[in-house]
């Protein structure tokens, strides 16, 4: 079975001594040419090597330009989960006082889902909407958890959401927010 490539017909012409530019004229009385004379070069051009050649070159630079754009923009996917939890304090960071959760603009239970991690669903208030999802903010975690001087276990989980007014459909934020869970 042959490939598309392969049914493409081979090209092939013959360069004429006495062209443009060599002060000949173009119904020259030029006798052809005979054995003693020498044949002009033969040039062969083939179609298909020419088309291998440019569809492996933009091939080449289309995986280049791929990993060029790919380096110069942000990564959406999080590693992890949103149920991974960081082993310690986020990134091994303590806060003074009885703060577990904190870097956010936003802090409370009010973020956390019925699984008790972040909230990850769009709520209808009225005359916008808000739509949650969680975030890796704590070197690649979904989230980290707080042992206070009385041994209660606070769990806080990053997130964000974003405001969509119904009458517009303006879409504002990310408002950065934390779902603080004590267990």
């Amino acid at each position: 079975m042959s490939s598309l490539l392969d049914r493409i017909p081979t090209i092939e012409f013959q360069a004429e001594a006495g062209g443009v530019g060599s002060g000949a004229t173009p119904m020259s009385s030029r006798p052809p040419a005979t054995p003693s004379q020498p044949v002009p070069a033969r040039s062969t051009i083939e179609r298909r090597s020419f088309l291998r050649a440019v569809v492996v070159g933009g091939g080449a630079l289309a995986v280049t330009m791929f990993g060029w754009v790919g380096e110069r923009i942000p990564a959406f996917a999080a590693k992890g989960d949103r149920v991974t939890l960081h082993p310690t304090h986020c990134m091994g960071t303590n806060t003074s006082g009885d703060v577990p959760c904190w870097g956010r603009q936003y802090i409370g239970g009010t973020y956390c889902g019925s699984d008790g991690r972040h909230r990850t669903d769009t709520v209808n208030m009225g005359t916008y909407d808000r739509l949650y999802s969680w975030e890796a903010a704590c070197g690649g975690y979904a989230g980290w958890y707080w042992v206070n001087d009385r041994d209660v276990q606070t769990r806080c989980w990053d997130g964000r959401y974003y405001t969509i007014v119904h009458a517009t459909g303006l879409k504002s934020g990310p408002y950065t927010t934390c779902c603080k869970k004590t267990v």
